[in-house]
């Protein structure tokens, strides 16, 4: 046993001793590199210890090609805000070791076709966005074999290039505020996990069909203010492993219920895309069993029996945003969701909370945003005693609060929630209503702390009178339990102290003065 614990021991300091020599040589490392290192001319160069790589920064350097004396062994060139109109293969040709290129707002708007074969082994990593390019077919782009990741955004182009079907590494594409019409279809990337399409023209998603090219390793897809109008059943069966949809600030006027079907969705925003969520798809939030975030912020949900039910039994939910939806009431709306931990009501007419709304999210739910409402009232009745005592982030913030005692007692809640951490938002828009106009809940001095009863035990009478008669009773019952358990004690006691007594008395009798 003694030789195992030692073998462990030695094996423990050995690993930790490489460990620290590792860090040593690191530092060594880039210490030399960085006196060895004469950077080009108005230009930082930065050594990241722990990968190894050199950065090389010469933004809004006014080159007018790439710098001659790079330092060897550059990883990263940042070239953004130079004007290199018309990239040559000399000058591409310097940058054969570099991964990762960043050539944004540059005045670029052509490349030689072969100008990027120089960095075909290498380069992982291309942003051109703000670059207005005449070819929009980007065939220069065809030798990047390597590349993971490419921004084309805000360069003019109309067409999803095709070329990006033969980049066999290719993981992740920008193209940001284009004019893009069309959904890329034929030019499925087998590899591609995050498209970014938001501030295009598209106006449909492709309809699926067994047969289809789908986007097999897809699990992000962003289509924000796009024109997107109309989905069809089954669309996201096209996306098989998508885990993040956003569709926010589209145009959306047809939504069927299983237009959102899908086993892998974890996060959907459809934030202010005129969503309306009604009596023909109120579940279709129902055909995405694996959900985790919803945000339909600025939608419209139409109040109904079946509305109610849209967020039933979504147990992996834990992100609900309902912000200016218009409820003004949701009674029943969030059954068996046991993991909600952020709920968002605000810019709702909500008049005022009840208890039992919160009942079956009361042991999770951490945050509660129900600020730009109507309340007029809030108590310890409100919400249930464990959201008050569980919530972490709270805004009830720009309501139309009532100057009595309950906003004194939401005032010393507040002050108290804020004290002991819990994020107390929109602090200085707290308001209350009097004859002469808002006062800040800081400023209101009429009723005072004193003149409420803050702790609701001293509020109800009859509850007091209960605690009073309770205690009464206890101590009534406490006693005469005692005295029935030392009943023979109190008894010999008080036939020994009358006996003394007796004892005492008849000795005083027996005794005369001296002298009779």
């Amino acid at each position: 046993m003694e030789s195992s614990a030692a073998a462990a021991t030695s094996f423990w300091i050995f690993m930790v001793y490489s460990i620290l020599i590792q860090h040593i040589i690191t530092f060594v490392d880039c210490s030399n590199r960085s006196v060895d290192i004469t950077c080009p001319q108005k230009c930082s160069c930065l050594c990241d210890s722990h990968s190894h790589s050199l950065t090389v920064d010469c933004s809004n350097a006014n080159y007018g090609s790439v710098p001659l004396d790079l330092p060897t062994g550059t990883s990263k060139l940042i070239l953004d805000g130079n004007h290199l109109d018309g990239l040559r293969n000399e000058s591409l040709s310097r940058l054969a070791s570099v991964h990762s290129l960043s050539l944004r707002n540059c005045g670029i708007t052509t490349f030689e076709e072969s100008g990027f074969s120089h960095l075909s082994n290498n380069l992982n990593e291309l942003v051109m966005s703000r670059n207005q390019l005449k070819k929009k077919s980007c065939t220069f782009l065809e030798h990047l074999c390597k590349l993971e990741s490419l921004d084309l955004s805000r360069t003019r182009i109309s067409t999803y290039p095709r070329v990006l079907k033969s980049l066999s590494h290719l993981k992740r594409v920008i193209l940001v505020h284009n004019s893009i019409k069309e959904f890329p279809t034929s030019a499925t990337i087998p590899t591609l996990e995050t498209l970014i399409l938001s501030d295009n023209l598209i106006e449909e998603l492709p309809p699926y069909k067994e047969k289809a090219a789908k986007y097999s390793q897809l699990q992000n897809l962003i289509l924000k203010a796009n024109e997107i109008r109309d989905l069809d059943n089954n669309n996201l069966l096209l996306f098989p492993k998508l885990k993040s949809l956003d569709l926010s600030l589209n145009q959306l006027r047809d939504v069927p219920p299983l237009a959102f079907k899908s086993t892998s969705l974890q996060i959907i925003n459809l934030y202010n895309s005129k969503l309306r969520l009604d009596q023909e798809n109120w579940n279709i939030f129902q055909q995405t069993p694996n959900i985790k975030k919803i945000n339909i912020g600025f939608c419209k949900i139409e109040c109904g029996n079946l509305t109610r039910l849209a967020f039933h039994n979504l147990r992996h939910l834990t992100h609900l945003d309902l912000s200016g939806t218009r409820l003004s009431s949701f009674s029943h709306m969030f059954v068996n969701l046991p993991n909600l931990a952020t709920l968002r009501l605000s810019n709702n007419p909500i008049s005022s909370l009840r208890r039992e709304d919160f009942d079956g999210i009361a042991d999770s739910l951490r945050e509660l945003n129900v600020s730009s409402g109507r309340l007029s009232t809030i108590n310890y009745e409100s919400l249930p005693l464990k959201v008050w005592k569980n919530l972490r982030s709270v805004d009830f913030s720009e309501n139309r609060f009532l100057c009595d005692c309950n906003f004194i007692w939401l005032r010393r809640w507040l002050k108290r929630a804020n004290a002991s951490k819990v994020k107390v938002k929109g602090w200085d828009k707290y308001y209350c209503q009097t004859s002469k106009g808002q006062i800040r809940m800081l400023q209101l001095e009429n009723p005072s702390d004193t003149d409420c009863f803050q702790d609701p035990l001293f509020e109800d009478p009859h509850l007091l009178t209960v605690l009073l008669l309770t205690s009464f009773i206890w101590i009534t019952s406490s006693t005469a339990s005692a005295l029935h358990r030392f009943r023979w004690h109190i008894r010999y006691w008080y036939f020994i102290k009358t006996a003394s007594m007796q004892e005492y008395s008849s000795m005083t009798r027996g005794v005369h003065p001296i002298g009779e």
